[in-house]
This record gives structure tokens, C-alpha cells and sequence, in this order.
């Protein structure tokens, strides 16, 4: 390059430049100032490119003007004024083949126009219409990404109208299969006129079978090719819904197995790299997506006549998903509800076997810190088990006993790590097993498999739970069982009432432990017969005797005690004299204190 062509060079760069910094100042101006500038800034602009016609200063001032429409919406002639000059100087451009990303860059700006009147975003479009043929005469390599774009173009006018303009649907699909025709293989085109064919079907008043069955093949072919890279994927709940009705159960668990494959990536990807992977934005489109595909199809399977083949299917394609994923309280959450629902639809076997693979997931899911999310983001296991109760509950004791093996082991596990607090270990395990007990009692053999599972469940908790002063059975379930219990269960139930306070007291003997003890067998009395109501308040008061030797001066305790010593000479005519007798003095003990801290 000579001396003069530089100066050439540079003084005309120069004149760009100046060209669009006059621009940006005109948009902050208003009135005669911003023509003021904004005419300073076109002859500029005219000058540099009457000079020496340049596709970067070309396109930078169109990218600059567009930026400036965006930004006063209200001067719709400056659109005019684009469209004007973008036709005087197009001709002269010659870009280069790699400037391809400059282009779109500039193009995926008229994406988000929709403040604009429709009238408005079509002239823009017309402008970006022109792109669309010249660059794609000079580059068939560019062919495929802007006709992708050009269809995303008119995807977005045609939900810009309510309801989304079928012409621009159909004009948008066409230009999709133009793309697919330079790039067959590109999922994201067949994402997108998959999705683009489900608008068109769900409002087209006709030929709205073919088109879902189109939308169906297209989505399945850009799922199978998960080399190639993810395609985004948002479809609307709503479509879904209608998408689903149009499919057989066959189609709808296909798709819905490619879903969940994509959604969790690679069957060789590590679980550390997957985690890594879930939290991208486009896999949240899959979480979403596959959720409201599984919504969809529960409502297909609960609107039919029952039918186990097209339940099994569905069964089967979610226990693949969820094993890939390893466990997932909300995934299983999901799963609880849909095992509940099919269970009148699908023979005992696969019930039972299914019941199996749900125990190890869940076996692993709550095993699992990670997947837990417990350690990096305190999540709880509020929302799962608001779903997992009620499942566990409407099984029989059978199958409790068979899903929950060993359960108890990984929620005391947890309880010693505060993974998870003695509320939801109450809910989720010991209150389950008290009422599975209390509807087993006609059945010896399952009945002591219940009893010893809520035996190993109980003495956990007290085990794992850091607490020195906790209030056994705060929920009263067992002392329900007790009040209605037979003579032997009692029995066992006592047992294991004395065990718990007898390890609560090796750690720490107390006033606090001893009067729940004492408090606990008093209540239960009042509800046994006359014979057992004197053993148990018999125990009571010996406990409130511990109990007040540790807090002497206790008046409330000592009130207590005395009212068991005289439920217990109410049971026990031939000995009622000696305990009314004891009762008193308590009393009179209880008055003196009273009377010295007056």
C-alpha cells in the first residue's frame, strides 16, 4: 500500500468513524438536535462509502441504525431511511466467506422486535429478506444458516399474532426445509420445524393428523443424532398435551425415551460431568420439556380404557430414564405418582418389579450426598417426601416391608449427618410402620415383621439423634398402638418404650427423660384395663420418684407424681390407703414449697 493510499485509508475510515459516533449521539439527543446529528452522521456514512465501498463500515452503520430504531421505536421512518441505502450500496459489498458470523449477528437483532407494530417488524423483515438472497446467491455455504434464521424470522411473526398467523407458520416451515436440504443432518433445524409443524397442526383446520405424525418423525430424527450437539427445545405444555393425543402410546414412549437419552447426555458420560451438564440452559429446556411430556402422557393413559401393554410401556421407558439418572428425589417424586396410578392397569409381577427397581433408586437417592444437592446447595427433602408418604402409605405391609429393606439404615444415616431432621424421619419411616401395624394385627408372621422394623427404626433415631432430652413418641402413634394393642403386642411395644428411655438415660440421667417416661406410662394407663392400668402406673411413679430425687424443689413434678399415686390407689383397693396416704404427703410437700417462695 503507497503513502497516498494510506492517508486514502485512513481519512476514510476516519469519516466512518466520525459517521458513527454522530449516530450514537443522536440517540441520546431529541428533536432538531438528533436530526441535526443524524443527518452529520449519513453524510459521513455517504461520503466514506462513496469513497471506497467497505462490507465492515457498510455493515457496522446498519447494525448502528438498527440499534438506534430499537432504541425510539417511535422514528419508524429511520426504518425507511435503512431500507433505502441497504439497496444503494448492496451491490457494491463483497464480503468475505468467513464475515458469515457478522451477518447473523446483525440479522439475529431483528429477533427481538416484537415492541414494534406488525407493520413495522414486516418492513424490517423485508429488509432482512434481502440479505437472505444476495449472500445466499454468493455462498451456498451460508445457505443453511440463513435459512434457519430466516425461518426463526418468521417463526417469531407468526406468534407475534393472536392466533399465530398460519400463512407465516407455513412460510417459516418451508424455509426450514429449505435449510435441511444444505444440512440434513442438523439437529437444531429439526428441532425447529418439528416445532414449527406442531403450530401448524395444532391451527390448521385441516391435515392435522399428517402434520403431528411429521413433527413426531422430525423430533425423533434430531434426537437420535446426539453427536451432533443438543438442539434447543422449549414446546409449550399445551402442545405438548395435543401432540401426545395425536401419537400412540408406542410413538409417545419412544419419543418420550429419546428425550430422556438426550436429556441425560451420553450413556458413557460420567455422573460428574453430567451434573456439570444438567445445569446448562438447554438441558433445563429438556427437564422441562420431558416433565410436561410425561404430564401429557399420564392424561392420555388416565383418559383411555385400561390397558396394561401401553402401561408397561410407559413403566418401562421411566425406569430407564431414572436409573440413568441414579436417583433424583423430584424424578422419583414423579415416578411414585405415576407407579400409584398404573397400578390397577398392570399385573401384579411387573407391579412388584417395578415396586423393586423404586426401592433401590430410592435406596440410592437418598444415599447419594450429591445428587441430594445437600452439600453444595441445602436443598431438603421437603418436596419428595410430600409425595413418597402417601405412596408408602397406600401400599400393604407386604410390600412396605419389601421396598423399604434396610431403609431405616440410610434415614438414621442421614439423621446422623442432619441430612434430614427427626420430623421427616417421623413421617417418612416411624409413623409409616406404626399405622402398617396397627393394620397387620390378624397376621402373626407379618405383623412381627413390622414390629421388628419399627423396632430397628426407632432405637436409629434414638441412636443417631444428637439430642440428650428427646420426647419419645412426641407424635403419640405408638401410644396409639399401645391404647389398642393385645396383651403380647403391648407388651413388645413396652419393651421397646423402656428401651429407648434406658438409652436416653445411660447418656444423661435426668429429671427431663425420667418425667416423660413416668408422664408417658400414666396417660397409656388411663386407656388399659385395671390390671395393666396398675402395673404401668406403678413403673410411672417410681419414675417420677427418680425423677423428683434429681429436681427436689420441682413442684410441677411433684404434682404430677402425686396424681399418678392417686390413679394408682384408684386400681389398687387393697394397697389405696398406702398410696393416698403418700399422695398426701406429696401434697403437703408441695404446699410448704409453695408457701416458702411467697
Amino acid at each position: 500500500m503507497t503513502d497516498t493510499s494510506i492517508l486514502h485509508y485512513n481519512s476514510n475510515a476516519n469519516r466512518a468513524n466520525k459517521g458513527l459516533r454522530y449516530l450514537a449521539l443522536a440517540v441520546k439527543k431529541s428533536g432538531p438536535e438528533f436530526l441535526t446529528y443524524f443527518h452529520k452522521s449519513m453524510a459521513h456514512l455517504r461520503d466514506s462509502l462513496q469513497a471506497e465501498p467497505n462490507f465492515d463500515v457498510w455493515l457496522n452503520w446498519l447494525s448502528a441504525m438498527l440499534d438506534t430504531v430499537i432504541q425510539r421505536p417511535e422514528e419508524t421512518w429511520l426504518v425507511e431511511i435503512m431500507e433505502r441505502h441497504c439497496l444503494e450500496y448492496a451491490e457494491q459489498m463483497v464480503p468475505q466467506e468467513e464475515d458469515l458470523e457478522k451477518v447473523l449477528a446483525f440479522l439475529n437483532k431483528i429477533r427481538g422486535l416484537r415492541q414494534f407494530e406488525m407493520s413495522t417488524q414486516l418492513q424490517i423483515f423485508h429488509l432482512a429478506e434481502g440479505f437472505f438472497h444476495y449472500f445466499g446467491g454468493l455462498f451456498p455455504s451460508w445457505n443453511s444458516q440463513l435459512l434457519c434464521l430466516r425461518g426463526e424470522l418468521l417463526f417469531g411473526l407468526a406468534l407475534a399474532s393472536t392466533p399465530p398467523s398460519l400463512h407465516h407458520l407455513q412460510s417459516a416451515g418451508h424455509s426450514y426445509l429449505q435449510a435441511k436440504t444444505w444440512e440434513p443432518d442438523n439437529p437444531q433445524i429439526q428441532s425447529s420445524l418439528a416445532l414449527c409443524l406442531l403450530y401448524q397442526a395444532c391451527y390448521s383446520s385441516e391435515g392435522a393428523s399428517a402434520l403431528y405424525h411429521m413433527a413426531w418423525h422430525t423430533l425423533c430424527s434430531a434426537l437420535r443424532k446426539p453427536s451432533s450437539g443438543l438442539p434447543s427445545l422449549e414446546i409449550p405444555e399445551i402442545l405438548l398435551y395435543a401432540f401426545v393425543q395425536h401419537l400412540s402410546i408406542a410413538e409417545s414412549t419412544l419419543l418420550f425415551r429419546l428425550l430422556g437419552e438426550a436429556w441425560l447426555g451420553y450413556e458413557n458420560t460420567s455422573p460428574a460431568k453430567r451434573n456439570f451438564w444438567l445445569k446448562d440452559t438447554i438441558c433445563s429446556q429438556y427437564r422441562n420439556t420431558l416433565y410436561s411430556f410425561h404430564t401429557a402422557l399420564r392424561a392420555q393413559l388416565e383418559q383411555t380404557p385400561p390397558m396394561p401393554v401401553r402401561s408397561e410401556l410407559y413403566l418401562n421407558a421411566w425406569i430407564d430414564i431414572l436409573e440413568s439418572i441414579g436417583g433424583d428425589g423430584l424424578w422419583l417424586a414423579a415416578w411414585c405418582k405415576l407407579l400409584k396410578s398404573l397400578q390397577p392397569y398392570v399385573t401384579e409381577s411387573l407391579f412388584v418389579a417395578r415396586l423393586h427397581d423404586f426401592s433401590g433408586l430410592l435406596t440410592k437417592c437418598l444415599n447419594d450426598q450429591p445428587l441430594l444437592g445437600v452439600a453444595d446447595e441445602g436443598l431438603t427433602l421437603e418436596p419428595y417426601l410430600k409425595v413418597v408418604v402417601p405412596l408408602l402409605e397406600s401400599l400393604d405391609p407386604a410390600l412396605l416391608l419389601t421396598v423399604s429393606k434396610g431403609l431405616y439404615l440410610i434415614l438414621a444415616e442421614m439423621l446422623l449427618q442432619g441430612w434430614l431432621d427427626e420430623e421427616g424421619y417421623h413421617r417418612l419411616w416411624l409413623d409409616l410402620l406404626a399405622k402398617q401395624l396397627h393394620l397387620s394385627q390378624k397376621d402373626p408372621l407379618l405383623s412381627e415383621s413390622v414390629m421388628q422394623s419399627l423396632e430397628n427404626g426407632w432405637l436409629a433415631l434414638i441412636a443417631c439423634s444428637p439430642d440428650e432430652h428427646t420426647v419419645i413418641d412426641s407424635h403419640e402413634t405408638l401410644l396409639e398402638l399401645m391404647i389398642h394393642a393385645n396383651a403380647q403386642q403391648l407388651q413388645r411395644l413396652l419393651a421397646l418404650i423402656r428401651n429407648l428411655y434406658a438409652m436416653l438415660l445411660n447418656r444423661h440421667t435426668c429429671d427431663f427423660n425420667l418425667a416423660n417416661l413416668a408422664s408417658y406410662l400414666q396417660t397409656l394407663a388411663e386407656h388399659r384395663s385395671n390390671d395393666e392400668a396398675r402395673l404401668l402406673l406403678m413403673e410411672s411413679c417410681q419414675a417420677y420418684s427418680q425423677a423428683c430425687a434429681i429436681a427436689e424443689d420441682d413442684t410441677e413434678l411433684l404434682m404430677a407424681w402425686q396424681n399418678a399415686l392417686r390413679a394408682l390407689a384408684e386400681c389398687d383397693p387393697e394397697h389405696a390407703q398406702k398410696f393416698e396416704s403418700e399422695a398426701d404427703g406429696i401434697y403437703r410437700q408441695v404446699l410448704e414449697l409453695m408457701y416458702q417462695r411467697s
